[in-house]
């Protein structure tokens, strides 16, 4: 019995390590915004501001997601209206798809529609840009292909003041873009499940090196936490470390076993 437990947890263990090390392989950025409460955005590495307005700033606290690794370190927020843009660079990817992954929070309703984040190149040319409006007391979330193309909404009704995981995506190669609203856990660190919403249009844009928070006329006050870019999936969905499961499945291990020696 000993021996027989002994080998199903190396088993655990060792596929629990070929995915953490999959998913580190194909990040492209991770930010768990580990600054100093109250510094701008834009004053940390890989930062920079555009346009003028108040500076998204780093705040204390984390918004959490159940199922995905622990967030770690600080949350970014901003206020409602126009906000000095920030841009968090990455090296160029110029083929694949390119993933995107937040959790965020909406602090106040928008009182106009406007898009909040996207891919970007180049401080101009933005992709799967993700739009917000309001619905009576609550708000829906959208999705366009281009900032200036087509939007397509979620038929989701949400809340100001809860907490909602986001994953998008923009496909290199056929120039499209899908997005994935609170994605259920079992499908973290492993296969890409059926997106919300998709999107195609506009001109294509070959490039992918910034992720952009924007903020305009009628933007809501929002805060964001544990901002990943990767190549897969599972690089922007990641599931806590292997060693939280080794420890507990080793610790159901001996309990098993001290309890058949009683037996």
């Amino acid at each position: 019995m000993k021996k027989t437990i002994r080998n199903v947890a190396l088993a655990v263990c060792l596929g629990l390590s070929i995915t953490a090390l999959s998913a580190t392989a194909s990040n492209i950025f991770t930010d768990t915004f580990n600054y100093t409460v109250g510094q701008s955005l834009e004053d940390q590495t890989n930062w920079s501001g555009l346009n003028s307005g108040s500076q998204p700033q780093v705040a204390s606290g984390n918004l959490s997601v159940p199922g995905l690794a622990p967030s770690t370190g600080n949350m970014a927020s901003w206020e409602s209206g126009n906000i000095r843009e920030a841009l968090a660079s990455f090296a160029p990817q110029t083929s694949g798809t390119v993933f995107f992954s937040f959790a965020f929070r909406v602090d106040s309703l928008p009182t106009a529609t406007t898009y909040s984040f996207s891919l970007a190149n180049n401080n101009t040319f933005y992709a799967a840009s993700v739009w917000l409006r309001t619905s009576g007391t609550q708000f829906e979330i959208g999705l366009s292909n281009r900032s200036n193309s087509a939007v397509t909404y979620a038929s989701d009704l949400l809340d100001a003041g809860s907490t909602y995981f986001l994953v998008g995506s923009y496909d290199l190669e056929n120039f499209t873009s899908e997005l994935w609203l609170n994605p259920d856990s079992s499908t973290f660190g492993s296969a890409v499940p059926t997106s919300t919403l998709s999107a195609t249009g506009g001109t294509d844009l070959a490039t992918i090196s910034q992720f952009l928070i924007r903020g305009a006329n009628g933007s809501p006050a929002m805060t964001m936490d544990e901002l990943r870019i990767g190549s897969t999936w599972a690089s922007v969905t990641p599931i806590p470390e292997p060693s939280t499961y080794a420890a507990l499945f080793g610790l159901l291990a001996l309990g098993f076993v001290a309890w058949r020696r009683r037996r």
